[in-house]
């Protein structure tokens, strides 16, 4: 009996490190195995891609700004041009004696097909009394940045005799019949925007004339 207890403590004992030398590698690898799963290493093809990235970037940048300055200078000619073709129209020049100062007449609703539409807007812009070639009143509305539609009422009649459509602005005086639309600017980008260039009609005989520009 003594024997046997003593070959099975002896046959544990040789077996015992077989054991923990099984279960040691396993639980190690189970520790590592996730940290190499979350923080995988960037493959080369990768590294290389990211490196080649930053400069096409940079590159693409210089060029914008390479044809920017380009095109301000091409601006600067075009602005330089049209200041030389307005040169003649001056508001002096088209001056009128005499100006309505009398109660400005009801908005003729027939007079034009926007009459109706923009009644409210048109009424409160003819009780301000003449702006433009002495007896009109020149209302301007909003139709989509930068559009202007600008209407032209007789102030003592109420009659819409005209309308213009400006995309850069409008310059007119209560005291001459010169009407510049789209006067020429500077920040204006024409090659972008070619309904922006400018254009110059005169009143005359509650007509709307179109004047030639200066080649």
């Amino acid at each position: 009996m003594v024997l046997r207890l003593k070959f099975r403590q002896l046959l544990l004992l040789s077996l015992l490190p077989l054991l923990m030398f099984n279960c040691s590698p396993q639980q190690k690898t189970e520790e590592k195995e996730p940290a190499t799963l979350n923080t995988p290493a960037p493959l080369p093809s990768e590294t290389t891609k990211a490196q080649n990235t930053a400069p096409a970037t940079i590159a693409g940048k210089t060029k914008v700004l390479a044809k920017s300055g380009a095109g301000k200078k091409k601006e600067n000619k075009t602005y330089e041009l049209l200041q030389r073709q307005l040169a003649g129209f001056k508001f002096e020049a088209f001056a009128v004696k005499d100006k309505y100062q009398g109660q400005a007449a009801p908005l003729d609703l027939v007079s034009h097909e926007d009459a109706r539409l923009y009644r409210k807007t048109l009424t409160r812009g003819l009780a301000t009394g003449s702006n433009f070639a002495g007896k009109y009143t020149l209302v301007s509305i909003d139709c989509g940045s930068p559009c202007l539609n600008n209407y032209i009422i007789e102030t003592q009649t109420g009659k819409v005799v005209d309308k213009v459509q400006s995309n850069a602005g409008i310059s007119y005086r209560p005291d001459s019949r010169l009407l510049l639309v789209n006067p020429p600017s500077q920040t204006t980008n024409y090659e972008a925007c070619p309904e922006c260039r400018p254009a110059v009609y005169v009143m005359e005989n509650g007509l709307l004339y179109t004047a030639k520009l200066i080649r």
